[in-house]
């Protein structure tokens, strides 16, 4: 069973992960 501090890390990643492709498409579209 994986920490929890290894579940939030994954988390966290995951949200900044998505934060960054939507900021990237965004710069794409203009």
């Amino acid at each position: 069973m994986p920490s929890p501090r290894a579940d939030a890390e994954e988390l966290l990643a995951h949200a900044l992960g998505t934060t960054r492709g939507a900021v990237a498409l965004g710069a794409l579209r203009g």
